[in-house]
């Protein structure tokens, strides 16, 4: 058995970026760069009005003219007309307009009076203001988005407004569950007597559902053979596979026994944590796989803390690793002497202060704690308990 620190060491280790594709950046959403973007354009591309209004030039008027100008036209966004700006002169402009040559501010409509050909300025606009200047958000060649970025909606909305529309990304990769053993049915199928319905298969292809290029699933019963051959299948088609259930020490736990007879390198077993201990990590040339225990909680768990991270990484992530905080416990918890036990909470704010509460079920088969809880507490292995209003280490849920 290792420890949580050397199991992550291990896996990452044995895990590297993959090829690079070139995707149309309306296609990219939730992919991950392997090449800083690079602004093609100034942004702003020119100076233009932030505002509805006047466009004027002051810096040299009259002080006692200064409130009255002559409109000498208008000035609509999407073309460029030419104007420029003297002493005592106004252009009417559109939100986005270029700046007409020669203005130094712009006059929003609700400060103005129009009257025929002559403009009223009420008040005393300062110089630059409601003027959006060339290169002011950024300029061109410098970095729009980082490598190792993943795309969001926001980002396609960025990159789309200076006209890029091709990037350089990590390809996805693709990823094989097989659930394993004789008392599994699908939903909606009836259950024979001592039958479960298979959760594992779908709870884990709906969490990958954005990071792999394709899922497949199997679910295959307690027959060594059949399960040679569908991880043999498997390991010739997928970058990872994930084997869940049968990697303990039943009767019918096949998995490490098929496993070595198929050529898989055995990385780690068993790691000093709670959910999980019986994790199984391997790998055959590129390929990577994950032995997960068939308990949900404790199978969502290793896939949570170990597999998404590597999937992450695989595409070339900067930050893969969960994210962490610290909050106060609100409660008493026991320390278990040879584990680091990983426990579903809530948390709340109170006080500024963050404050931790476990959930009452922690058994490795309940999944509404699971699906209710906002967060983990990590709790380290050792004697005694962690009293109320310890330090702990939390990893948030999202969503």
């Amino acid at each position: 058995m290792i420890s949580i620190e050397d199991a992550i060491k291990r896996t990452e280790g044995a895990s590297s970026v993959l090829s690079g594709m070139d995707i149309g950046l309306s296609e990219a959403l939730g992919y991950y760069l392997l090449e800083p973007v690079v602004s093609p354009i100034d942004m702003p591309l020119f100076d233009n009005a932030a505002m509805d209004g006047f466009a004027i030039r002051t810096i040299d008027q009259p002080r006692k003219e200064e409130n009255r100008f002559v409109l000498k036209g208008v000035q609509p966004a999407g073309n460029c007309r030419g104007f420029s700006v003297g002493v005592g002169e106004a252009i009417k402009i559109m939100t986005g307009a270029p700046l007409p040559r020669g203005a130094d501010r712009i006059v929003i409509r609700e400060n103005a009076v129009e009257t025929g050909n002559l403009v009223t300025v009420n008040g005393s606009p300062k110089i630059g203001q409601h003027i959006r200047k060339r290169g002011e958000e950024i300029s061109k060649a410098d970095t729009i988005l980082p490598p190792g970025r993943r795309l969001c909606e926001r980002d396609i909305g960025l990159l789309a407004n200076f006209g890029i529309d091709q990037l350089r990304v990590a390809r996805k990769p693709s990823v094989a569950i097989v659930t394993t053993g004789e008392e599994l049915a699908q939903p909606g199928q009836p259950l024979r007597k001592g039958q479960i319905f298979d959760s594992n298969s779908l709870l884990l292809k709906s969490h990958m559902e954005s990071f792999a290029s394709a899922i497949k699933t199997l679910c295959v019963g307690d027959h060594p053979v059949e399960l040679e051959r569908v991880i043999g299948e498997s390991l010739e088609e997928s970058d990872v596979v994930m084997i869940v259930g049968g990697v303990s020490v039943g009767d019918y736990d096949y998995t490490r026994r098929v496993l070595d007879i198929l050529g898989v390198e055995e990385i780690f077993w068993k790691v000093s944590q709670k959910p999980g201990k019986p994790m199984l990590f391997g790998r055959k040339e590129n390929r990577l796989v994950f032995g997960l225990p068939g308990n949900p909680v404790s199978a969502w768990f290793c896939f949570f803390f170990y597999v998404l991270p590597i999937l992450k990484k695989m595409q070339g992530a900067s930050v893969w690793r969960p994210e962490q905080m610290n909050g106060l416990m609100e409660d008493r918890v026991e320390r278990g002497a040879l584990r680091t036990s990983f426990l579903r909470g809530i948390w709340q704010e109170k006080g500024g202060q963050l404050i931790v509460k476990k959930m009452a079920g922690q058994g490795s088969h309940m999944l509404r704690d699971l699906a209710l809880c906002r967060c983990l507490i990590e709790i380290p292995a050792g004697n005694g308990t962690i009293e109320v209003g310890s330090l702990v280490k939390i990893y948030p849920l999202r969503g």
